[in-house]
């Protein structure tokens, strides 16, 4: 059976919330983790978030599905803006930064997904936040 994740990307003032997990793979990576069961993806990643950064979120949209043969697990990953809160990463991290993606590109930062899919994100944020 696929497992479902998600995975939100958290905007706030240009710059965008990645999380340093403790365990491998030992890359840098939006908030998110593993749906429980019957949760749906919306639901789940709020929890994730509040879980894991103790930040509140309000979800954008959706901006990539992807399936992971090695995990069979199916990822979904969103646009999210910073509501409130300060950032208090959970046991399972061990660092946090806030970063453009031009930063993570320029500093060859290590990332998942790939810096490519979080370029659609923001390029899907900026459209709409000029509409």
């Amino acid at each position: 059976m696929v497992k479902p994740f998600v995975l939100g990307l958290v905007e706030k003032e240009g710059k965008y919330l990645f999380l340093n997990r403790i365990d491998p793979p030992k890359v840098w990576s939006p908030p998110g983790g593993w749906l429980d069961k019957g949760e749906n993806p919306e639901d789940g990643l709020l929890r994730e978030i509040k879980e894991e950064t103790n930040l509140k979120v309000k979800i954008i949209c959706p901006i990539h599905v992807f399936y992971k043969s090695k995990t069979n697990s199916l990822g979904f990953v969103y646009i999210c803006q910073y509501i409130s809160g300060k950032v208090k990463i959970s046991f399972e991290h061990m660092d946090f930064m806030w970063k453009t993606l031009k930063e993570m590109k320029t500093e060859k930062i290590n990332c998942s997904p790939s810096v490519r899919i979080l370029e659609k994100g923001e390029k899907i944020l900026s459209c709409l936040k000029r509409s």
